[in-house]
């Protein structure tokens, strides 16, 4: 393993010198030469030392070489959520059996989030952060997902739950409208309600971001029928197509989020926002479609 190691990071590219150099000034390891400026690196590359080229590659691109990559502590942007999935499904065994004892279920769970909430559990990261997507609190969503699957959504008084729901959306747009879409509002908010308005992370699930989703998840599947005529129409259509090839269409969505960031960072306006969510949704549908034509055709028998 060893041996196997030396030769691939061995076998860097000049261009890893050169990344890595660049990189010397914001590591705290840093312990090797020290960088030079922008137009001497081509010029000083060589005297780096090959041993603290790789302990600098090992660093900041963690890789198979890596003993940071086994326990998922490698998160880059929009790929966090994937070690969230990984760590579910490590533990989908105990969760299927606990799925005989709904309650008991129901009460771990919960406890493991507050837990989590309270006294900040989190894994860690390359970064010394924690995973963005906290499992010991998000898991708690999956559960009652599961738990609403097997047994059916819980017997609650209808209308009386429909106005709850509604009510919490409609705050948390309130919400949403004074802290990202009009923060110039923001000053109309009491002071004692700022502290809960200002910290309502996604990293530890928030109770009021997971409010919102059962809000909205009650509402669906009250008012949402299968057989429903919106869900046949053209629109839905769209959004149905792309969440039935989910893994491709987010595949294609983290190019794309980066191509819009890129796009975002010279007109960040209404228009240029406007265009980008039309042109990445144009852009997920032509992917599903893709996919959705790749099935068809490799499920059409061959013609001999």
């Amino acid at each position: 393993m060893t041996v196997w190691r030396e030769a691939m990071i061995g076998a860097l590219p000049p261009m890893a010198v050169d990344m890595t150099l660049a990189l010397q000034a914001s590591s705290d390891d840093a312990t090797a030469s020290p960088t030079y400026p922008q137009p001497q690196q081509q010029q000083k590359a060589a005297w780096v030392s090959w041993r603290s080229v790789r302990r600098q590659f090992q660093l900041n691109f963690p890789g198979p070489w890596s003993s940071t990559q086994g326990p998922l502590h490698y998160q880059p942007a929009y790929l966090n959520v994937l070690p969230l999935y990984v760590a579910i499904m490590g533990g989908i065994a105990p969760l299927l059996f606990m799925l005989r004892f709904p309650r008991a279920l129901l009460v771990l769970s919960f406890a493991l989030y507050a837990g989590a909430r309270i006294y900040g559990w989190n894994l860690p990261t390359h970064s010394g952060h924690g995973w963005y997507f906290n499992p010991f609190t998000w898991q708690l969503l999956f559960v009652l997902g599961m738990l609403f699957s097997r047994y059916g959504k819980p017997d609650l008084p209808v209308l009386a739950t429909d106005a709850v729901a509604v009510v919490l959306l409609l705050i948390g747009f309130a919400i949403l409208l004074t802290t990202w879409i009009e923060p110039s509002l923001a000053k109309h908010i009491p002071p004692l309600l700022k502290p809960f308005v200002s910290n309502i992370d996604k990293t530890g699930l928030h109770p009021y971001r997971l409010a919102s989703i059962l809000s909205l998840a009650w509402l669906a599947s009250r008012h949402v029928r299968a057989e429903g005529r919106f869900l046949s129409s053209r629109l839905a259509r769209v959004f149905v197509l792309i969440g039935q090839y989910g893994l491709p269409t987010y595949c294609a969505s983290i190019l794309l989020s980066y191509a819009g960031r890129i796009v975002m960072d010279t007109d960040d306006g209404w228009a240029m926002q406007i265009v980008v969510n039309l042109a990445g949704l144009a852009a997920l549908l032509g992917v599903a479609a893709i996919a959705a034509w790749y099935r068809v055709k490799d499920a059409k028998p061959s013609v001999s």
